[in-house]
């Protein structure tokens, strides 16, 4: 779990002897007190531990949930991961990567079922089935994520990146319906 804490709110919460993932659970006003915070930063950092809690997702999409101005898991739960994607489209002003539907997908379900060990990827049949069947709205933005600015097209550097592309070769492999991605060094015996 990571949260976006303060180096006085870490200290505060070493002190305290409370483990970041036990902050999704703390009453409010107990929080604030811990972090040497206000009720709203309090807040906020118990929503993203919360959202955390669900298998698989990690800080990007508990701070989507947050952007669509969720709180908690209760305040999700009856909501529908393909309603949250629109709205966070639109409130983007781009579309996201397909995952992110299945990740509110994800949320959603762990929202109404806490015992739940489905990931996010348990999710993607069932979006797309349901993509396949509805489609996306007329009103969709028209930028997909990886044309926003700031994308990073790759984990590496740039520079980094350019001298692992002059040095491998990618070869993608289909098995079993998944496309698996293999690198091997230009100058090896297997090109």
């Amino acid at each position: 779990m990571k949260l976006p804490l303060t180096k006085k709110e870490r200290s505060n919460l070493r002190t305290a002897k409370v483990k970041i993932k036990n902050t999704a659970y703390m009453d409010l006003s107990v929080l604030a007190h811990t972090l040497g915070s206000s009720l709203e930063r309090a807040a906020y950092i118990k929503a993203l531990a919360q959202f955390q809690t669900a298998p698989s997702i990690g800080p990007k999409m508990a701070q989507c949930a947050v952007d669509l101005g969720y709180y908690s898991l209760g305040d999700i739960k009856h909501e529908s991961g393909a309603d949250l994607i629109i709205r966070l489209e639109k409130l983007k002003g781009y579309w996201e990567d397909p995952c992110a539907e299945d990740a509110l997908r994800c949320i959603v379900h762990y929202a109404n079922d806490p015992e739940s060990a489905k990931s996010w990827w348990d999710f993607t049949e069932e979006r797309k089935m349901y993509r396949e069947r509805c489609g996306y709205p007329p009103d969709r933005p028209s930028t997909p994520w990886y044309e926003k600015n700031g994308h990073k097209k790759s984990r590496l550097p740039n520079s980094s990146a350019a001298l692992f592309a002059s040095f491998t070769r990618e070869f993608r492999v289909k098995m079993n319906g998944n496309v698996h991605k293999h690198y091997f060094w230009r100058n090896s015996s297997w090109l």
